[in-house]
């Protein structure tokens, strides 16, 4: 493998589209709890990228699973406290 094709691997391994960033304005709102952080950081990023153009997000728990790399119990954790400190609302939809 040459020296190009091993950067280029790199670059589709770790690149942008593969990693998850956290604000640390973020952080520091909630108080160091980085999953949280970051739940919140991809609700902000996926808010504009909907089919509604009002931010609403849908995702599912598996989703969030999927994305994040936590489980259900978590992601209905972290909900529910962005859900207290207001930073989010939430709606269940049924299909």
């Amino acid at each position: 493998m040459t020296q190009s094709q091993v950067f280029t691997l790199l670059k589709q391994v770790f690149g942008q589209a593969n990693i998850l960033t956290v604000p640390a304005l973020l952080l520091k709102k909630l108080k160091g709890d980085h999953a949280a952080a970051l739940f919140l950081s991809q609700l902000i990023y996926w808010s504009d990228k909907t089919a509604n153009n009002d931010g609403w997000v849908r995702k599912s728990y598996a989703d969030w699973e999927a994305e994040l790399f936590i489980k259900r119990d978590k992601a209905i954790a972290i909900k529910k406290l962005l859900e207290k400190l207001g930073l989010i609302e939430t709606r269940v939809l049924k299909t």
